[in-house]
């Protein structure tokens, strides 16, 4: 097992050292591992895999701005550079934290790993080929990880391959997204249509098997709204038959249902019931959220310091956070590091608004925009993930689908200079970045 692990591993930097874009394949299939590995390599059990998968990306990063040095440029962004201030702001809570060990652990996980996973869509996307790489890359994760788990439902939470049941199902939900919403845009050709469907069914039994009611519920919303996103550009035509798939994977969910055991019987069954599950939901993390409101006044400016709330809330310097990120910042960082997150926010959506617009108004470009919107998307699902699951630092994909935008986006205002550098026949173009 030794031998093979590290054939693996050079072979992994050979390659990333060729194609840095497989540093991200690597990171999205630790859920295929992840599990088996910690409970059979000590490595592993001294070494978290998705630390590594993480570092193995900012070796990618590396190869890629030595291979492309023109690529600095694309790191000096206002979105990255609030995110790197809020990161050292996070740093700076530490001084003044109750959980300085916790704080120190999140807030500088944060600036590394989540900084990493922001830039990585940068420098690996180039062209809209390798975005639509990008979301296969999700998909085929996606149902990968829920075959897995439908071989393995007898383990008591989630499956053998990672134990926790939220980022399981949280990249399960992510390429069943993507695959509804290439079956439902206009562009989408028969044969892509078909092979998504088959990828959404087998997805979706394997969404319902992990018995994760927050990673359906957003689901559901985000699947509902795409028709507005993709506005004239989705095909009604294509809306039932993706739903029937989604109808069809429930019903063989339950079919298959009697081989489930333990605690994910309760799950499963809790997901049946809309308004038990909600109250459910809501009511386990009601103590978490209660708490972290009724004290951020105490401390509305700065916060209470990184990490704080474990220590305030349960009395230990553990990880523990109240599973919202926007209270997470808000008791934590205060105002200031609630305001930076915001604006983060708000620069990222004019980015994505920009971007929608170019592609339809100016550029013509079907394709852009539908992709562009299925960014957007992409976010909506992992921020309704985070307003419920996971402190920042663990909810990297959420930085990033940040990055996604912004590197979609950067494909449209490249291939709008180009246009208009051949309308005017001249290379002196103006810069269309926004301030």
């Amino acid at each position: 097992m030794t031998f093979s692990l590290i054939f693996i591993g050079v072979l992994a930097l050979l390659l990333a050292l060729k194609f840095p874009i497989v540093t991200l394949v690597v990171f999205m299939s630790t859920n295929l591992f992840k599990g088996y590995l910690t409970a059979r390599v000590d490595f592993f059990q001294r070494f978290d895999l998705t630390v590594l998968a993480t570092l193995y990306i900012i070796f990618g990063i590396i190869v890629s701005l030595v291979k492309y040095p023109d690529d600095f440029r694309k790191i000096v962004n206002w979105p990255f550079l609030v995110m790197l201030l809020l990161g050292f702001f996070m740093l700076f809570g530490l001084f003044y934290s109750s959980a300085p060990i916790y704080g120190w652990a999140k807030s500088s996980r944060f600036l590394v790993f989540g900084g990493a996973m922001f830039l990585a869509p940068l420098l690996f996307v180039r062209n809209e080929f390798d975005v639509k790489l990008f979301l296969w890359i999700f998909i085929l994760a996606g149902v990968l990880v829920s075959v897995a788990t439908m071989f393995n439902i007898q383990e008591e939470r989630g499956t053998f391959l990672e134990a926790n049941t939220i980022g399981t199902a949280e990249r399960i939900g992510l390429g069943i997204l993507i695959s509804f919403c290439f079956i439902i845009n206009r562009r989408s050709h028969m044969l892509n249509r078909l092979v998504n469907g088959g990828l959404l069914f087998v997805s979706f039994v394997g969404l319902i098997m992990t018995g994760s009611r927050g990673a359906l519920y957003a689901l559901v919303l985000c699947s509902v709204i795409a028709p507005f996103f993709f506005g004239r550009k989705v095909s009604f035509y294509w809306l039932i038959p993706g739903v029937v798939v989604g109808v069809l994977g429930v019903g063989f969910s339950m079919a298959r249902a009697e081989q489930v055991t333990g605690a994910a019987v309760r799950r499963i069954a809790v997901l049946w019931q809309y308004e038990s599950g909600v109250e459910s939901a809501f009511s386990t993390r009601l103590p978490f959220y209660s708490y972290a409101i009724s004290n951020m006044p105490r401390a509305p400016l700065i916060g209470h310091g990184t990490g704080a709330f474990a220590s305030d809330f349960g009395g230990e310097d553990t990880r523990q956070y109240p599973h919202n990120i926007v209270l997470e910042l808000g008791y934590e960082n205060g105002l200031v590091g609630l305001s930076l997150f915001v604006m983060l926010l708000l620069m990222v959506y004019r980015r994505w608004r920009l971007c929608r617009r170019c592609a339809d108004r100016f550029l013509g470009n079907e394709m852009l925009y539908i992709l562009c919107s299925i960014a957007g998307l992409i976010f909506v699902y992992l921020f309704l993930q985070a307003l419920k699951s996971n402190d920042i630092d663990g909810n990297r994909l959420l930085f990033f689908s940040l990055g996604f935008i912004v590197s979609i986006y950067s494909i449209s205002a490249e291939q709008l200079r180009s246009l208009s550098a051949q309308f005017y026949e001249s290379n002196d173009v103006p810069n269309v970045e926004p301030v």
